[in-house]
């Protein structure tokens, strides 16, 4: 028995059928509670969260010219909903809130698992 597995090359060793999953229906979200232990191995794995404000584009010459006390103009309004991403993938947005002369971010929605799944590349 032991000569025949050590003939069988890795391709066949690796059977199997491949699993498919189900589509979620529009609005549908995930429910997590069955999963819960599964995501408790990933709860010390860092993450980066990224709170963006705005974004501008400048040629290297306008950069090269900023200075001590220059503004550069965002492209959002002031008290527009700022996006928070977690590394790099937008999850929610959010209002700046000022907390003990601290600034910290007040979530006002998240995406839907859905739509959180549907951006992941």
């Amino acid at each position: 028995m032991k000569n025949k597995e050590k003939q069988m090359s890795d391709k066949e060793k690796i059977t199997g059928t491949p699993v498919v999953f189900d589509e979620l229906a529009e609005g549908e979200d995930i429910d997590l509670t069955s999963t819960a232990q599964n995501i408790d191995i990933l709860k010390d794995v860092a993450m980066v969260v990224t709170v963006e404000l705005g974004r501008v584009n400048k040629s290297v010459k306008d950069i090269l010219r900023l200075s001590k006390g220059s503004v550069i103009e965002l492209n959002k309004m002031a008290g527009e909903p700022v996006d928070i991403m977690v590394n790099g993938h937008l999850i929610a947005k959010g209002e700046v809130v000022v907390i003990d002369e601290h600034f910290g971010i007040r979530l006002t929605s998240l995406l839907s698992a859905k739509e959180r799944i549907d951006r992941l590349p």
